[in-house]
């Protein structure tokens, strides 16, 4: 197996000159991505072909999963900085994480000011909210 490009463009016109999947020019391989993705029209991945090969942009992954599928070769061909990492993944997710964390301790204190607080319901109703406050629950009775 050829060594792995540097870029997107290097790769692409690595595999257009090995003929990879049949390709064998631009045209062809933007004929292909169009056949395998619907929604796009061929000029248009003739457009973003010449940007990634020009270095102009990059492909997102579900572009550069279509152009694994259409010269049909694995993932790993592509440069690895053009795809998420893991750590990457999960540095995100961490950080969804703690902002739901705040999010919560933010509507907690909300409910609190509010004399009000969730506790746990039965398993068919779920939580409930319940009055804290003394003058609140005077109210209930």
């Amino acid at each position: 197996m050829p060594p792995v490009a540097r870029t997107v463009g290097e790769t692409i016109d690595a595999l257009i000159a090995e003929g990879a999947g049949g390709i064998t020019s631009q045209r062809k391989l933007a004929r292909r991505l169009a056949e395998l993705d619907q929604r796009e029209k061929v000029s248009s991945w003739e457009r973003s072909i010449k940007r990634w090969r020009r270095g102009e942009s990059t492909p997102s992954p579900a572009s550069i999963m279509l152009l694994c599928e259409a010269f049909d070769v694995p993932r790993s061909r592509f440069p690895a900085s053009d795809r998420p990492s893991l750590r990457m993944v999960l540095r995100r997710q961490e950080a969804l994480e703690a902002e739901l964390s705040e999010l919560r301790l933010v509507v907690e204190a909300g409910f609190r000011f509010l004399g009000l607080q969730v506790v746990p319901g039965s398993p068919q109703a779920g939580p409930k909210v319940v009055r804290t406050h003394p003058r609140l629950r005077a109210a209930d009775d």
